[in-house]
């Protein structure tokens, strides 16, 4: 019964979006719009005044319920646009269409079961829960990511809290859907190409399909930043001032859903000026992107000093930010691409076959059809533009940070790129079109077996095949600090210990959380206020200053419980393999301070192989801070 209402809340939810933007083009802009770009408005418009409702401190079932309930009044409009929609299939691409909806059925199962990966717990789910419990959009100085853009995270709040994390989690999957059928009816639209084709071109990026079935942000910040792009492509058949307003707005609602389509905004913005558009137009697209996405980085700017908080604190030198960390986390982190000249040049290549170094994959398609444009005469203006945009895009990118997943908000436009380049081929050819329809078929064949790999398990725990708790005890996902050796591991290897302290713990009970960045850890199943306390990513527990810091901050917080990682205390000893990172001597000693004020404090409660829980004394933990 659960299942069936997670998903019909996700489409009843997505159709009534849709309907509230096709609405507001047609009463305020006086203009019709198609149900795709008429559902990103829609959720423009919801992260507004969930953003303005965050501010005020409404958050909370009631005014989450009324929300929905006033979303839900443009069901109607919705569904009748959206029966509107024509995708007329070309019998050629039957074959790689119906592989991809099977990919897409197993996908979309697996988004509704109970959510696992670290990322989602952590802060794309994790967050929402806390604003739901709190009554605002807070920052938690233990989680550095809740000081982001986070627009995404805004919109999945109500979900979670008036129906389920798997209805919030499905519904990034129809966002990511919606994506999909954006750039097939853009594609269409300005190029009068196929709408499979630019479909199949976008669904066979590994790094894109394979995320669907997770929480994650990039599919919101891809829908704005492609919905930018297009309105900029109408702004250059009629140049209406509108249409480049439109195109700032879209552009600043990416950049206030996640801090990379920054480099978004910073690349239209070349575009446009090296296009040499009129100046007052160039105004109305900064004007556009500043107002709906400054917001975010003025109040990250106002909690923590830091407007990229905590990104760039070298430059802005945030209170919850030590210089100590960035040197240390530098060195320790995934190793990324060294930068040069030489590998510049050669960084499409290596993003196709060497992915691990930019931990992630794109896939084949994109790049390797991209030098036949030069092949192809008379490429629309449309085309080109959406060239200038990647390419500057992609300098950007690879200058600031050069990880294949920071390359989400392009991502659409280099997939109508590579659909443009088969369109052609595939009308001038019946042979080349032969190999390229085989080529899309492989490729999602292989992608269709990793969607399974990792979404089996879990589309049957959607359906109650497995029960919720054997799935959360049992379930198994690639390490994420070695992805490429398909090496599986507990995915919430403490789900036990949280549920313990849910059923035994005093509903005051705050739980500290030694982890770290190689071993992470989330509170996302545990029912009790919690500090995640990572030694090189937070000040509140300052595990780099005296003995007596540690213990005057379990007191302060009224820490009694304390979870300890024994993987994290391996990686701050003698035979860790940092002991050459700058830092490590003083962080080392920090959490040797730590275990033992908290083994002298506290009684073990809970044991296994790898974490022990203790159950502090608070008197204990005082009297120790007076005497040090």
């Amino acid at each position: 019964m659960k299942f069936i209402i997670d998903l019909l809340f996700g489409i009843l939810f997505s159709m009534s979006l849709g309907g509230l933007g096709v609405v507001f083009f047609r009463r305020i802009l006086k203009t019709e719009i198609d149900f795709f770009r008429g559902f990103f408005t829609g959720c423009g418009i919801a992260v507004v005044v969930l953003f303005v409702g965050g501010l005020l401190g409404l958050f909370g079932r009631t005014f989450f319920f009324i929300f929905i309930i006033l979303i839900f009044i443009f069901a109607i409009p919705g569904r009748r646009k959206f029966f509107t929609y024509k995708f007329i299939v070309n019998r050629k691409y039957i074959l790689p269409l119906i592989l991809l909806a099977l990919v897409l059925v197993i996908t979309g199962l697996s988004s509704l079961s109970p959510p696992i990966k670290n990322d989602t717990l952590y802060y794309h789910l994790g967050l929402p829960k806390l604003w739901s419990i709190d009554g605002y959009f807070n920052f938690y100085p233990t989680i550095v990511f809740s000081a982001t853009a986070l627009n995404s995270e805004l919109l999945l709040t109500p979900i979670l809290s008036v129906v389920s994390p798997e209805a919030a989690q499905f519904f990034v999957f129809l966002v990511g859907l919606m994506v999909i059928f954006l750039l097939g009816d853009g594609f269409s639209r300005f190029t009068g190409g196929s709408k499979a084709l630019a479909v199949l071109s976008l669904s066979v990026v590994p790094l894109f399909i394979s995320g669907m079935a997770d929480a994650k942000n990039d599919y919101l910040a891809a829908g704005f930043s492609l919905m930018s792009a297009l309105f900029y492509f109408d702004y250059l058949k009629r140049y209406n001032p509108g249409f480049i307003l439109l195109a700032g707005i879209f552009a600043g609602l990416a950049a206030g859903t996640k801090t990379n389509a920054l480099i978004f905004v910073m690349a239209m913005f070349i575009v446009i000026v090296l296009s040499r558009h009129r100046l007052k137009d160039i105004i109305l697209f900064l004007v556009g992107t500043l107002v709906f996405g400054f917001p975010w980085y003025l109040k990250a700017y106002i909690e923590t000093g830091n407007p990229f908080f905590p990104f760039y604190d070298n430059i802005f030198h945030s209170p919850y930010w030590r210089e100590i960390f960035d040197g240390f986390n530098r060195v320790t982190l995934p190793e990324v691409e060294h930068k040069s000249i030489l590998n510049f040049i050669t960084s499409p290549f290596r993003l196709v076959y060497f992915p691990d170094v930019f931990r992630g994959r794109l896939g084949p398609l994109l790049f390797m059809l991209l030098p036949l444009l030069l092949f192809i005469r008379k490429i629309p203006g449309v085309v080109f533009k959406a060239l200038f945009i990647s390419a500057a895009f992609y300098i950007l990118w690879y200058l600031v940070s050069a990880n294949a997943r920071y390359m989400m908000p392009i991502v659409p436009l280099l997939a109508l790129l590579a659909a443009y380049v088969m369109d052609r081929f595939i009308s001038i050819s019946r042979s080349s079109g032969l190999v390229i329809i085989c080529t899309l078929t492989l490729l999602l064949a292989v992608n269709g077996v990793q969607v399974f790999r990792d979404g089996f398990s879990r589309a049957k725990a959607a359906v109650g095949i497995i029960e919720y708790d054997e799935f959360l005890h049992k379930i198994e996902v690639l390490d994420p600090n070695d992805v490429s050796s398909s090496t599986r591991c507990l995915a919430i290897p403490y789900y036990d210990i949280w549920q313990f302290i849910n059923v035994t713990a005093e509903d005051d009970a705050v739980v500290g959380i030694l982890c770290s960045n190689w071993n992470r850890a989330d509170g996302f199943y545990l029912d009790r206020h919690f500090l995640l306390l990572n030694p090189t990513e937070q000040v509140e527990v300052d595990f780099s200053g005296r003995r007596y810091n540690l213990i005057s901050s379990l007191v302060k917080h009224k820490v009694n419980y304390v979870l300890i990682d024994n993987l994290v205390v391996e990686e701050f000893s003698a035979g860790s393999t940092f002991t050459e990172a700058p830092g490590f001597k003083i962080f080392k000693q920090g959490v040797t301070d730590f275990v033992d004020i908290v083994k002298e404090n506290g009684q073990l409660v809970y044991l296994t192989d790898r974490f022990e829980l203790y159950k502090l004394s608070m008197e204990n933990v005082i009297l120790k801070a007076t005497s040090s």
